[in-house]
C-alpha cells in the first residue's frame, strides 16, 4: 500500500457542516457524520443513529470510546434517531492514512540577482499552507451571526481550504512520495505569521502556499528567500510582486500580465480590424486600458496591426456623441473597454448596438454582474472576456467535484473552492514528478485545471509567474472558450 501522510489535526468549522476530515474512508458501514456541535467549548460530531446500529459498531466507526459517546449523551441504550455527541479530538481509526495539522493564532496554543539553489532528492516533502482562516473568530460567533455579511471575510479562505483538502484526499492512493502537510490560521495580524515563523516544520518545508495579507506576506517571502523555500501567493493579482524573490511564484496573473494576454489574443484573432480603446474616469480602469492600448502601438512597430486602426478614446471627455466617427462601416470593429462603472458600461453597450457596423465588444466579467443590460445587446456586439476563472459546470469533472465537495460539506463549491483544488492538484503532480527541485521545471510544465490553469514563466526580475487566463465569448447566449489563434 502506498504511503501518504498529512501531519496534524483537524477542525470544523461553524454552522457549514464543514467536515474536514483528511482522508475520504473506504466506505464502511458506519459514515462518519458531517454534522456537528459545540459544548462548552468543546466541538463534537452530530451522529443520527440509524436501523442496525450498537454503540460498539459506533465506537469503532468513531474511533472512540464508550465512555466518551456514553457522558455527552442522552442515554446509556440506543434508540432509533437518538442523537449522540462524539468528540472529534480523539484520531480517527486506523485506517485514516492523513491528517490535517491547522494550526491556530492563538496565543496560548503553538502557532505553528540570486540564483536558485538545487536540492539533493527527498523521500520525505513537506508543503506549509498558510490561510487567514479566523479560527478563533469563527468559534466565538453566535449561529445566528454565522452569515452575516459584516462576517463574510471570516469564510473567504475556508473555502479554498476546503478545495485544497478535498483535492489532497483524492490523490492520497495516487502516489509513491511520502508527504507532510501542515495548515497554520494567518490572519492580517503580523504577529500570527511571526509566531507560524517559529514552527520548525516552515524551516523544513519544501514548499510554501500562502494567500496571506501583504504585509504578512512579505516577511513570509523574506523567510522564503533565506532559506532557500519557494513560496506560492495563489490569489494576488499585483504587479512586480517580490521582483528580489526568485523563489517566489505567483498564482494568479498579474493584472498586467492578464491584459497582456488579453491584447496578444485579440490582435491575433483580428489582425485586420479596427481598434478603439475606451478611457473614462476612473484612473484604476484606464490604466488597464492603457496598457492594453500599449500593447496595440507595440504590435503596429511589429507590422502586426496598422496605425490608423487603432485609436484610443476618451468617453469621460468627448463623450458618446463622438464616438460613432470612430467605428467603422468598411471592416470589422473591436472595441475594448475595462469600466467598473455600470452607469459607463450600459452607455456604452447602447451606443454602440445602435451604430450599423459588425462591432465585437472586449469586456471584462464585472459585466456580467450588472442587470440593467439585457442580454440580447451584448449578443449582438459579439461580446467577450478574459478572467483567470472558468468553470464548465455541464462537464463531467465538474460535476463530479461539485458532488464530492458537497457530500463531504453539504454546500456547493465557490470559486475558491475551485482554486483550493486547482492549486492543490498541481502542486501535488510538479512534487511527484520532480521532487524538491520542482520549481526548475515550472517552465516546461503546465496544468489544466476546473477553474484554474497553469502556465509559468520566469520572470526577468526573478520568480515566476502564471500567464493563464481564458478568453469567453457569447455564442447563442453562452459563453464558449476561446483560443489564441497561432499565425
Amino acid at each position: 500500500m502506498k504511503k501518504f501522510v498529512i501531519i496534524g489535526l483537524f477542525f470544523l468549522f461553524g454552522m457549514l457542516g464543514v467536515y474536514a476530515q483528511n482522508t475520504m474512508p473506504t466506505p464502511v458501514s458506519i459514515p462518519i457524520s458531517s454534522l456537528y456541535d459545540t459544548l462548552q467549548g468543546k466541538v463534537y460530531f452530530i451522529h443520527i443513529v440509524e436501523k442496525g446500529q450498537t454503540l460498539y459498531s459506533i465506537q469503532k466507526a468513531y474511533n472512540t470510546t464508550l465512555k466518551e459517546i456514553i457522558k455527552t449523551s442522552p442515554a446509556d441504550q440506543l434508540l432509533l434517531g437518538e442523537t449522540l455527541r462524539i468528540p472529534i479530538n480523539i484520531p480517527l481509526a486506523k485506517k485514516t492514512k492523513t491528517e490535517t495539522n491547522l494550526v491556530g493564532n492563538d496565543k496560548n496554543k503553538k502557532v505553528p540577482s540570486i540564483h536558485i539553489i538545487a536540492k539533493p532528492h527527498s523521500d520525505t516533502l513537506r508543503i506549509a499552507l498558510l490561510l487567514p482562516i479566523y479560527l478563533n473568530e469563527i468559534d466565538s460567533l453566535e449561529p445566528s451571526n454565522k452569515y452575516n455579511k459584516a462576517n463574510e471575510k471570516l469564510f473567504t479562505y475556508l473555502s479554498f481550504y476546503e478545495g485544497a483538502l478535498l483535492a489532497w484526499q483524492e490523490q492520497q492512493e495516487n502516489t509513491s512520495v511520502y508527504f507532510e502537510f501542515k495548515v497554520f490560521d494567518v490572519t492580517e495580524n503580523v504577529l500570527s505569521v511571526k509566531a507560524a515563523l517559529k514552527d520548525p516544520f516552515l524551516l523544513n518545508a519544501n514548499l510554501i502556499l500562502s494567500a496571506s495579507f501583504v504585509k504578512s506576506f512579505a516577511l513570509l517571502s523574506d523567510f522564503s528567500l533565506k532559506h532557500q523555500i519557494p513560496i506560492i501567493h495563489p490569489l494576488s493579482e499585483r504587479d512586480q510582486m517580490h521582483l528580489e524573490n526568485p523563489y517566489f511564484i505567483q498564482g494568479t496573473p498579474s493584472s498586467k500580465m492578464q491584459i497582456d494576454k488579453w491584447a496578444e489574443y485579440a490582435i491575433a484573432k483580428y489582425p485586420h480590424s479596427n481598434f478603439v480603446v475606451l478611457l473614462d474616469k476612473n484612473q484604476s480602469t484606464n490604466k488597464k486600458a492603457k496598457n492594453f492600448y500599449q500593447n496595440l502601438l507595440n504590435a503596429v512597430h511589429i507590422g502586426k496591426l496598422k496605425a490608423d486602426n487603432i485609436a484610443l478614446y476618451n468617453i469621460a471627455d468627448s463623450g458618446f456623441s463622438k464616438l460613432a466617427q470612430r467605428i467603422k462601416t468598411n471592416r470589422d470593429n473591436v472595441v475594448c473597454a475595462f469600466f467598473e462603472r455600470e452607469i459607463a458600461f450600459t452607455n456604452t453597450v447602447i451606443k454602440l448596438h445602435n451604430q450599423n457596423a459588425k462591432i465585437h465588444l472586449l469586456g471584462i466579467d464585472k459585466w456580467l454582474d450588472f442587470d440593467k443590460t439585457e442580454a440580447n445587446y451584448l449578443q449582438a456586439l459579439n461580446f467577450e472576456y478574459y478572467s483567470p476563472f472558468f468553470a464548465e459546470y455541464k462537464s463531467t469533472p465538474v460535476a463530479l467535484f461539485e458532488a464530492n465537495y458537497y457530500q463531504m460539506y453539504k454546500t456547493l463549491p465557490n470559486e475558491m473552492a475551485f482554486k483550493g483544488y486547482d492549486y492543490m492538484q498541481s502542486i501535488l503532480e510538479l512534487l511527484q514528478k520532480y521532487n524538491t527541485n520542482f520549481i526548475f521545471e515550472l517552465e516546461n510544465s503546465s496544468y489544466q485545471g476546473l477553474g484554474f490553469d497553469f502556465k509559468f514563466v520566469k520572470r526577468e526580475n526573478g520568480g515566476y509567474e502564471n500567464t493563464c487566463i481564458h478568453k469567453l465569448k457569447l455564442h447563442n447566449f453562452k459563453f464558449i472558450k476561446q483560443q489564441t489563434p497561432t499565425n
